[in-house]
């Protein structure tokens, strides 16, 4: 291709280029700048309805708030006189007031007066049945004592949604007592939604937050809302946009979205504009790229051309003497003079190339590296000196041995195939090969072999330069062991962490299991005192009950008193969270567990606790509750009697206690589940005594360990917190 076609090529392409890029630009920002700011407004036009909307609600409350401060309607709620709904609680007191629903209700709760209306029909109708879900005594719509309070908002009602305000009622002087609370409401139905899109001249509509029968664009947008985004904005087609916010009842809960649909002026207006600027755009960038043409023509191509020709002339002539014409002063008559430049140097290049062949032997001779060259049968043509000092040989004893005579025996077959494998589609390749020297050290050596090939393209010898690496031999070695070394360590941490793993995973069932065990205690404790109470109750009725009835009775008592247990320990354990620390000693705590755990006979306890020890850091009632679980657990594990020793001592910072009983002792395999929620070796029980004792002690930073052999008895010991050093 010639030079005027690619320079033709070339500024086509550019100006395509530039027309693309502007094109994609301006959609970028200047479209996008357009589409924000229709978002800007659409937002604007939303917010101006829910101003709108929060106006009806402020009439609505200013209209309840009069009503219910005046002295007739507070008279009304004392002696509920006919006369005042006669006068004033009119139907047209209703249209006027465009209300649905107007309710007095006591401070009781009881409804005094309540009327219902149809705006469209102009006529009473019941008072909407579910209303009476949100006419709770202290609720948000009743108040109670507070003559201060006021509601108003939406309640989402199933006939519609409606418009409520709520106020005390009161003296006309605001002053109490408050003797109930007036309500006003107005359904925000179609009627409504139609009044308020006139009022703000946009096409409004409504539908509820939960509706599964919304239109597709209210379910696409009803997960984009968030407390930071109560509004947001979608474009239906290329001429319409719509603006959707989330409506709350008075709970604060999602009861309506609300959609304003607009016109997309602002976008069609961006797109025309960007259309007449890519179409201007166009006609400048074809003005411009014709001008270039032709001043590149004239100024650039026919002189290149003449320069061309200039230069294959001297090629032609062979004549490095010779010189090329050149005009003007620019560029090119820069790259002129260069090119003279050029042929000056490369005739001077010609003496120095003969020069340096000369001393190409002496640099070859003063290389570091060993360089060598052997015919294809293996035997060295030459050496330089590297080489020989490398072996301490001279060149005549080297010359015609064969290559790989001081490379180690075991790889000379290696090397051999790796070198005599070169060829046309393979001339060079690298080995690496121990080499032993004539005094037998062994050392490692580099080699980097080429083939070099005659005219006919026959390998006529091969050349190989090699240096040592026997220290970056030793320092891989020092590697690969200490790769070794860091492989041990890792698989050591990924253990460590595999074990906090399943600690995490640990603790997250027990919160699960606490969670459920709260809920499941409460559920069963109120049916465990009726079946208490019955047999109380029948036992108090039948005196004289035979001894069966009397013998079942006791015994559905007694596994009402074990359920009982049970249900408590469930609380226990969903209890433990926080801990009301404060400084106790445990001689203490002990002591006000031993009074409230008495010993069964034939058990001895023995406390050893030293009168110096500091006081410790905890909650008094959750571990005087750990003390009581685990004192009751060494006087069950010795049915036949022993010997319970408390002991106490410092431990740095902490403070030890142990409880070592006589009993049955443990296995190591009870003993790793023994603090798992749900795991027990008794007949009777939940298993959450010893998982609520680690709960509580976790929650005031101390810890608890076990030590236990079958026969031998079990010994727990604590590990509680000095104030001033848990941390």
């Amino acid at each position: 291709m010639t030079l005027r076609k690619k320079t033709l090529v070339i500024v086509a392409l550019m100006m395509l280029g530039l027309i693309v890029m502007l094109y994609v630009t301006s959609r970028i920002i200047l479209l996008r700048s357009y589409v924000e700011l229709e978002q800007q407004t659409t937002r604007g036009d939303v917010e101006r309805v829910l101003a709108a909307l929060s106006q009806e609600l402020s009439v609505l409350d200013t209209t309840v708030c009069d009503w219910a401060s005046w002295d007739d309607t507070y008279q009304f709620m004392e002696d509920a006189n006919l006369e005042y709904v006669e006068s004033n609680l009119l139907d047209d007191t209703l249209i006027a007031l465009r209300l649905n629903l107007i309710l007095l209700a006591d401070s009781s709760g009881s409804v005094t007066f309540d009327k219902a209306f149809d705006l469209e029909q102009e006529e009473e109708t019941p008072l909407p049945p579910s209303l009476s879900e949100h006419l709770v005594v202290g609720g948000i719509l009743l108040t109670d004592e507070d003559t201060e309070s006021g509601v108003m908002g939406i309640v989402l009602l199933p006939e519609a949604p409606m418009l409520v305000a709520s106020r005390p009622i009161l003296t006309s002087n605001d002053e109490g007592p408050m003797r109930g609370t007036m309500i006003m409401g107005r359904y925000l139905d179609s009627t409504e939604i139609d009044r308020l899109a006139e009022t703000t001249r946009l096409s409004l509509a409504a539908h509820r937050f939960d509706d599964p029968q919304a239109p597709p664009d209210f379910q696409t947008v009803r997960s984009s809302f968030s407390e930071e985004a109560p509004v947001t904005v979608m474009a239906l087609s290329a001429e319409s946009i719509a603006g959707y916010a989330i409506l709350q009842d008075i709970y604060g809960k999602p009861s309506l979205i609300l959609r304003a649909v607009m016109p997309r002026g602002i976008y069609q207006q961006g797109q025309t504009t960007t259309y007449y600027f890519m179409v201007s755009l166009l006609v400048v960038g074809l003005v411009f790229g014709g001008v270039t043409l032709l001043v590149l023509e004239r100024q650039v191509l026919n002189r290149v051309g003449r320069l061309g020709a200039s230069v294959n002339s001297v090629r032609a002539s062979g004549d490095l003497s010779a010189r090329v014409s050149y005009t003007g002063e620019d560029e090119l008559s820069s790259l002129g003079i260069e090119i003279n430049r050029m042929l000056e140097g490369l005739e001077e290049a010609q003496v120095r190339q003969r020069k340096s062949e000369a001393r190409y032997g002496a640099i070859v001779e003063d290389q570091t590296e060993l360089i060598c060259r052997f015919r294809p049968d293996g035997r060295l043509t030459f050496v330089n000196g590297a080489y020989c000092r490398y072996l301490g040989k001279d060149p005549e004893e080297l010359l015609g041995r064969e290559f790989v005579s001081l490379i180690v025996e075991e790889d000379r077959r290696r090397v051999e195939t790796a070198i005599f494998a070169l060829g046309q589609d393979n001339p060079v390749s690298t080995l690496e090969a121990p080499v032993v020297l004539p005094g037998g050290e062994m050392r490692w050596q580099h080699w980097a072999n080429r083939a070099i090939f005659d005219d006919q393209g026959i390998i006529a010898e091969f050349q190989s330069v090699g240096r040592d690496i026997t220290q970056r031999k030793k320092a891989e070695e020092a590697l690969k062991e200490y790769s070794e070394r860091l492989e041990e360590m890792v698989k050591e941490r990924t253990e460590e962490l595999r074990d906090a793993q399943e600690e995490l995973v640990r603790k997250g069932k027990l919160a699960t299991l606490g969670q459920l065990a709260g809920g499941v205690s409460h559920e069963l404790r109120n049916p465990l005192a009726v079946i208490s109470n019955a047999i109380y109750f029948l036992q108090m009725t039948l005196p004289d009950a035979d001894e069966k009835t009397k013998e079942y009775l006791e015994l559905i008592s007694s596994e009402v008193r074990n359920s009982e247990k049970i249900v408590s320990d469930l609380l226990g354990f969903s209890r433990t969270t926080l801990a009301d620390r404060s400084e106790v000693t445990v001689s203490e705590l002990v002591a006000t567990v031993l009074e409230r755990q008495t010993p069964p006979d034939g058990v001895d306890v023995t406390t050893q606790i030293p009168t110096d020890l500091p006081p410790v850091f905890v909650d008094p009632q959750q571990i005087g509750q750990v003390l009581i679980n685990l004192v009751t657990n060494a006087y069950e594990a010795m049915p036949d009697g022993g010997k319970l020793t408390i002991k106490a001592q410092g431990e740095k910072d902490l403070v030890a206690v142990s409880l070592t009983d006589t009993g049955c002792g443990m296995s190591e395999e009870t003993m790793r589940g023994l603090f798992q929620p749900l795991f027990t070796t008794k007949a009777k029980g939940m298993g959450l005594g010893l998982a609520v004792v680690k709960n509580l002690l976790e929650a005031n930073r101390g810890s608890i360990g076990v030590q236990s052999e079958e026969g031998k008895g079990s010994t727990f010991i604590l590990r509680l917190p000095v104030k001033g050093t848990e941390e």
